[in-house]
């Protein structure tokens, strides 16, 4: 402290306090240094206020991405859960499949996504907890002729409905796939998981879609073709900004995400987690 005073000394050519027996006095020089010191520190507790605000505030808002299971069973409740605990805090929910997730997190438009995954993105900024296998099962309208079949009906031999960027190519074996390269498949470009229920209730096509959303499906008219073909599972994992992951109400998020994931994923697993 003392080297500091005497630099400013010299520099300003001035004598900044009086050594006296008792003490040091502030000199009228020493009183203007002070008080623009005080000035510059307001400026700078004004200054670390704003950007703290501003950091509040862009949360305000937080934008999560997720699949339809979980933009339909968990988030109306979580969000509210949330705005009770933590005052000012809103969400928008976008409801998207795994690729465009995996994009919109990258690109840093989203800041929570859940999505299932063959492997972690090799990205440092983003951090991410591993969650459930997600189980899928192909769904058809309920009077088509594949419920009749029994196990050993070829799947391949009958038409899809294919989401844009969610090709059924990822998730059936490679011979089912040999054959339906010669079939029909429609694929609806809109990215609209309703749309996809609707068309298949519609048509003779099969849809693929995780057995959670079981209950869905059936009030579309869709029912679960029993016997099918093996399907590949994937992890499930909630993804978020390293840069945000310490405040409190990402982590409050997160732990109701797992708990969830975790419990059942039912009401009374949600019940259980947002009462934690």
């Amino acid at each position: 402290m003392s080297e500091s005073v005497s630099k400013l000394e010299d520099h300003y050519r001035v004598q900044l306090f009086d050594r006296v027996a008792r003490g040091v006095l502030l000199t009228e020089y020493g009183q203007i240094v002070l008080e623009r010191v005080k000035a510059i520190r307001a400026e700078y507790d004004n200054t670390a206020r704003e950007i703290e605000a501003q950091r509040e505030k862009s949360l305000a808002e937080l934008r999560i991405s997720c699949g339809p299971r979980w933009a339909i069973n968990l988030m109306p409740a979580l969000i509210a859960s949330l705005q009770n605990e933590f005052r000012g805090f809103n969400a928008r929910v976008v409801m998207a499949h795994r690729s465009q997730i995996m994009e919109s997190l990258q690109k840093r438009e989203t800041d929570v996504g859940v999505c299932g995954i063959a492997k972690p993105p090799q990205d440092p900024g983003l951090a991410y907890e591993m969650l459930s296998t997600v189980h899928s099962n192909i769904f058809a309208r309920e009077g088509h002729p594949v419920h009749a079949t029994g196990s050993a009906v070829d799947l391949s031999e009958w038409p899809w409905t294919n989401l844009h960027r969610s090709p059924v190519e990822q998730l059936l074996p490679e011979d089912v796939i040999l054959k339906m390269s010669r079939k029909h498949m429609v694929t609806l470009t809109t990215d609209s998981f309703t749309i996809a229920l609707r068309h298949a209730a519609l048509s003779d096509n099969l849809l693929i879609i995780p057995e959670a959303l079981a209950n869905l499906a059936k009030s579309y008219g869709l029912k679960a073709v029993q016997g099918h073909l093996p399907i590949r599972e994937f992890r499930t994992a909630v993804f978020y900004h390293r840069a945000i992951q310490s405040r409190p109400v990402i982590r409050r998020l997160i732990t109701v995400i797992r708990d969830w994931d975790n419990g059942g994923q039912d009401e009374a697993a949600l019940a259980r987690a947002l009462s934690r």
